[in-house]
């Protein structure tokens, strides 16, 4: 039982790492929330998508 803990613990914990660059653009009412959502889901799971999705929702929607 005390494995299954940490084992849901540590899944929670990846994946609220994997989806922090939608939780940024949701925060910063981002325009193209669900475009980075969709991305992050499929390109997520390599680091330089994560990072491009990361940058992509901390750019403000003028900057693009």
């Amino acid at each position: 039982m005390n494995d299954m803990i940490v084992v849901v613990f540590i899944i929670s914990i990846v994946l609220f790492v994997y989806f922090i660059p939608t939780l940024i653009a949701y925060n910063r009412l981002h325009d193209e929330i669900f475009d980075i959502f969709i991305y992050n889901i499929f390109y997520g799971y390599t680091i330089i998508g994560w990072i491009m999705v990361l940058i992509w929702a901390r750019t403000r929607d003028d900057e693009l």
